[in-house]
């Protein structure tokens, strides 16, 4: 029979010992993050690859004409020309015939007229390359991801100051995961991602290195190694590191894309192509080589192929207006004003007050011919306004000739004979 005074010593026995044990027990400090190879030694039996299925889901897509604010025109090398003074307003649509424009998905767009983009972009029109903007574009992919991303509360504080743009305090708080021994792979690729958008392409390059080191299965951090590599200028390193991604992880559509423009800033067309076919093939949804593959036939005026797969495209994603662009330029180009005015009329409706004044003019144009004087008046109006409002901003002489072109239509209710795009300069 256990007695009371025996069931007591008992459980103060146990007591004992566990607290003896804890006693015992080695607290664990604070990692260095600067200790980066030890730490991620530490971590790779512990942590997960990081993969784009495993990061976070699809990052949040833009359209290219609300967000970039300049225009860079590239010629079919890939090499980009400047295509308006530093400081000038960029051009508006379809001005530099022989040249194609660049859209937000760093994809090199028909010549048709891309620069109806023009309306909204006030800035310097700088010299790149196809690669160079294709990767930042990608790389703001990425950071959009870390934005979304919070595997604890470091990261969740991270999150809220890369929304804010604070991306080195969103450094020193991936940082702080680390020296708490949380989440050390993401960390430090949040950390390279970051180095990588601050241009510092050693560093970046640096780090992804040290986490493929130990987590070599990292597809997620391949990518962003080959995007570091093309950045850093080393193209052909930049191309092998791509292929190894895909190769990873097939499905995903992003490397496909970077790796088709690096080919084509590589001055290899054929091999582009072939990679951009191959990734439509293998992921027939992805709204971006649809759209990628609609750019690739514009620009070989193909406009009927560009049709199909910019119509592919919106199936997947119909809030581009981007899209929705240049799958009404192509329309225009085989003479389907309807359909080109439907797809104006969506741009206008995704963009609202924000529509490009070329757009507008379009619309107007269309209105004209089929007799419809009121609403095509109603238009040219509104490209007025946003002339004007431009030109309060940075006054231009080529913009008071788009102005006159827009008054004169609006006095005769004729159409000028001439696409409006020609009156610039």
């Amino acid at each position: 029979m256990v007695t009371a005074k025996r069931l007591l010593s008992f459980m103060m026995v146990i007591f004992l010992s566990f607290g003896m044990a804890s006693c015992g027990k080695k607290q664990e400090g604070k990692l260095n993050p600067d200790n980066i190879e030890i730490n991620l030694k530490s971590a790779a039996s512990k942590e997960e690859p990081i993969t784009y299925n495993n990061v976070v889901v699809k990052p949040k897509r833009s359209s290219t004409i609300k967000k970039w604010t300049t225009i860079t025109a590239v010629t079919a090398t890939g090499i980009a020309v400047t295509v308006a003074s530093a400081g000038s307003l960029a051009p508006a649509a379809g001005t530099w015939i022989g040249t194609t424009f660049m859209g937000l998905h760093g994809i090199a767009a028909t010549n048709a007229g891309l620069a109806l983009l023009g309306g909204g972009a006030v800035g310097t029109v700088v010299i790149t390359t196809l690669a160079d903007l294709t990767a930042g574009y990608l790389v703001e992919e990425t950071i959009s991801r870390l934005a979304q991303s919070a595997d604890n509360k470091f990261h969740k504080q991270a999150q809220k100051e890369l929304e804010l743009k604070n991306n080195a305090m969103a450094i020193s708080l991936y940082r702080e995961s680390i020296a708490n021994r949380e989440d050390l792979m993401k960390s430090y690729f949040a950390i390279g991602t970051l180095e990588l958008s601050k241009k510092n392409y050693p560093s970046a390059i640096s780090t992804f290195n040290m986490i493929l080191k130990y987590s070599p299965n990292s597809s997620m951090v391949i990518y962003q190694l080959g995007l570091a590599q093309l950045l850093n200028g080393n193209i052909n390193e930049g191309i092998d590191t791509l292929k190894t991604a895909i190769n990873k992880e097939p499905n995903w559509d992003e490397p496909y894309i970077a790796l088709y423009q690096a080919y084509i800033d590589n001055r290899e067309e054929i091999r582009a192509f072939e990679t951009l076919m191959s990734g439509v093939k293998i992921n027939p949804e992805s709204y971006q080589l649809n759209y990628q593959a609609g750019m690739s036939f514009s620009n070989k005026a193909d406009w009927n192929a560009a049709i199909s797969y910019f119509s592919t495209a919106l199936k997947y994603d119909d809030k581009q207006a981007d899209a929705f662009l240049l799958r009404g330029l192509s329309y225009q180009k085989i003479g389907k004003k309807k359909e080109a005015l439907d797809d104006f009329l969506s741009v206008s409706k995704i963009l609202k007050d924000k529509t490009p004044y070329g757009v507008n003019i379009n619309i107007g144009e269309i209105y004209l011919t089929q007799g419809n004087k009121e609403k095509s008046i109603e238009y040219f109006k509104l490209a007025s306004i946003t002339i004007k409002e431009l030109q309060k901003q940075q006054p231009a002489p080529e913009l008071n000739n788009i102005l006159g072109y827009l008054d004169k239509i609006m006095q005769t209710n004729k159409p000028a004979g001439k696409p409006w795009w020609k009156v610039w300069g």
